[in-house]
């Protein structure tokens, strides 16, 4: 629950499979619910509470820039400032590399694993706030997704989404 209620869309990540050396791309919430099942049950209480803290704070300074951005959004500007809510929210995990990296926003493609988890994700969007059924977010582009992302941040309900 607490990652789909995560206001962001999934984010595509780069890392590497250390056991063969090569580069993989998986989703930034699929991640996150590792970090959360880790710190959950791996940390002690002093690190859960700080952690938390700090995932409280990366939600604010998101809100705070999503809002400041300039109408109509521009999808760049607004998937930037959700790669640092990400990176803030992970990086509130002792466990995290510092080195966090996001794929570039044009390299998602309809239909591949960001773009399917993105499309999942909104539609537990539609459910938590009440708009079942309120868009068919497959046959939208992952720019088009992460813009009604923000708007849905911004409340605007003249958005297009």
């Amino acid at each position: 629950m607490i990652v789909a209620a995560l206001p962001c869309p999934p984010l595509g990540m780069t890392g590497t499979r250390e056991e063969y050396g090569t580069d993989i791309t998986f989703t930034s919430h699929a991640f996150m619910m590792n970090v959360l099942l880790h710190t959950a049950y791996k940390c002690n209480a002093d690190v859960r509470a700080r952690h938390t803290d700090m995932m409280r704070d990366a939600e604010r300074q998101l809100l705070v820039a999503i809002d400041s951005l300039q109408l109509p959004l521009y999808p760049p500007d607004a998937y930037a400032a959700f790669c640092c809510y990400m990176r803030g929210i992970l990086h509130a995990s002792p466990w995290v590399h510092a080195d966090t990296r996001f794929t570039p926003l044009e390299h998602v493609c309809r239909g591949d694993v960001v773009h399917r988890s993105t499309c999942d994700h909104a539609r537990a969007h539609d459910v938590l706030y009440g708009e079942r059924g309120a868009s068919d977010h497959e046959n939208k582009d992952y720019m088009h997704l992460v813009a009604c992302y923000a708007y849905r941040i911004r409340n605007d309900v003249h958005s297009g989404c």
